[in-house]
């Protein structure tokens, strides 16, 4: 994980910068498995009442736990709250899932936050419809169409104490290869550092 900066406190969590590869849970239990065996979810159930920090359910595409009717059966099979969402909310922009009203239904299940933004390019969606290709993209926070204030109050009300990474997936803020070499390539830190701007407004704390 690479950690540009740390800014500000949402709720008394941190808000981290990070590349794309951070995780802040103690393990990231996908539902590749669907839980779908009495041995992993059981696994799940003891990592979750024995562990003294967390355990995330990425909501990534790469899982299966990507719409809340997945989430809702998840939970009913592992209702301790030690297991959760590692929240992402772009991924439900591009499925046409509200991801504000989700993240209130789900209010108390938050434990991590991903910060990436998506934004729908309009003229192409009309011509290659939904099961087309690049209608869609990342941005990094306030780039796209996700409402950040109304989000970030969301967690704020729920008391959400964990952290929120920026994940950086924007090509307009990086550069070719900008996460390898030995130093992060300025345009991508350019990225990092708008998206702490943007994002420090929503959040409690210092604005110097």
């Amino acid at each position: 994980m690479v950690v540009v900066e740390e800014v500000d406190e949402v709720a008394g969590g941190s808000l981290w910068l990070a590349s794309s590869d951070a995780s802040f849970c103690s393990a990231e239990v996908s539902v590749d498995c669907a839980l779908s065996t009495s041995e992993v979810r059981d696994e799940v159930s003891r990592v979750a009442s024995t562990s003294p920090t967390v355990t995330c359910c990425p909501t990534e595409i790469a899982t299966l736990a990507t719409v809340p009717a997945t989430w809702e059966k998840v939970f009913a099979l592992v209702p301790n709250h030690h297991f959760g969402l590692e929240f992402d909310p772009s991924h439900l922009v591009r499925q046409y899932i509200d991801p504000i009203q989700t993240a209130w239904d789900f209010r108390d299940r938050i434990l991590a936050v991903h910060a990436k933004d998506t934004e729908i390019i309009q003229p192409v969606l009309a011509k290659v419809g939904i099961h087309g290709r690049g209608w869609w993209r990342y941005r990094i926070p306030g780039q796209g169409l996700i409402d950040w204030p109304k989000f970030i109050t969301v967690l704020l009300q729920a008391g959400f104490r964990g952290g929120m990474a920026v994940e950086h997936e924007d090509n307009f803020w990086d550069a070719p290869r900008g996460d390898q070499g030995p130093e992060m390539a300025q345009e991508r830190k350019d990225g990092f550092i708008l998206a702490a701007r943007f994002l420090r407004q929503y959040l409690p704390g210092r604005l110097s």
